[in-house]
């Protein structure tokens, strides 16, 4: 107290009485701590900004009630940092510092030291903790350790994959060969033509065929191990290099899938085509680790 009885000797603590800060330290300060000048100076302070900052008062007062019930009574209170900072925002400023046009609510300026608005910032506080521990909770879900290994999250990988893949095909049927096109209909005297396009980094390829069972049968390369592609266009070839087309065992009929993999090494292609399956080829966050890129069409043999 001595320092502030030595502020109104020289006059400092003077100029600080106004009516605005005399009714915060009202609403602020206990009866037993005010200093006996504040009540009479309150009592010239607008009377909307008054009764505004009384009801503003009296909220945040049902606030904290409703805040130290709800924690004596639920482990989950109901009081939000948006709960605390709307309060202020419902004080108008006094009528000559409106804007005479505008349709906003004002917010009053504070030029001064402001007990009251101290005691918002605090319980503002405690609302905010409460969502910084809710959002950790969140990220421990997310953590690397406790994902599959031999999946991956979408944010934990780069949005866009620096190789590319796209499995085409053309139609031949005797000398003829026309472009193919996804889901059309093939006779018993027609064959795929496949040709596979590379962007990028490159990766081991696989190729598969999928029946309606959704069980996939490796195809390319016929030794079953994957094989190695660049950037550039690679028909299927044999193994003496010569072009090569494909169909399927005689009496096999139906919708079938062809889907090419790319991965970052050589593997089995046979851990990683089930989750690419299952994840389908457009879901990249999905796929197993290893895949690079995937591309796929459809035909309906008949």
């Amino acid at each position: 107290m001595t320092d502030r009885d030595d502020r109104e000797e020289d006059g400092t603590m003077q100029d600080a009485r106004t009516a605005e800060a005399a009714m915060d330290r009202l609403l602020a300060l206990r009866d037993e701590d005010l200093d006996g000048w504040e009540a009479e100076l309150a009592d010239g302070l607008d009377p909307e900004l008054r009764a505004a900052a009384e009801a503003v008062d009296a909220e945040f007062d049902a606030l904290l009630s409703a805040w130290v019930d709800a924690e004596r009574d639920a482990p989950a209170p109901e009081l939000t940092a948006r709960d605390i900072l709307d309060l202020d925002r419902r004080i108008p400023l006094p009528t000559d510092a409106a804007p005479a046009d505008s349709d906003v609510i004002p917010v009053r300026r504070r030029t001064h030291a402001d007990p009251n608005g101290l005691r918002r910032l605090t319980a503002a506080l405690v609302a905010a903790l409460m969502l910084v521990a809710v959002g950790s909770w969140i990220v421990a879900l997310q953590t690397p350790g406790t994902i599959d290994p031999g999946t991956r999250a979408k944010d934990l990988v780069t949005s866009e994959s620096a190789t590319r893949l796209d499995l085409q095909f053309s139609i031949e049927r005797g000398d003829t060969v026309t472009p193919g096109v996804v889901g059309q209909t093939l006779g018993p005297d027609e064959s795929l033509a496949m040709r596979l396009d590379v962007r990028g980094d490159g990766g081991w390829l696989s190729l598969f065929e999928v029946d309606a069972s959704g069980e996939p049968r490796m195809l390319y390369p016929t030794s079953g191990d994957a094989l190695r592609l660049d950037v550039g266009s690679h028909p299927l070839v044999g193994s003496g290099g010569e072009p090569v087309v494909y169909r399927p065992d005689d009496g096999v009929t139906g919708t079938l899938r062809y889907v090419a993999l790319l991965t970052r090494e050589p593997i089995d292609p046979m851990r990683v085509a089930p989750g690419v399956l299952s994840a389908g080829t457009d879901r990249a966050d999905l796929w197993p680790r290893p895949v690079l890129a995937a591309s796929e069409f459809t035909v309906d043999w008949q």
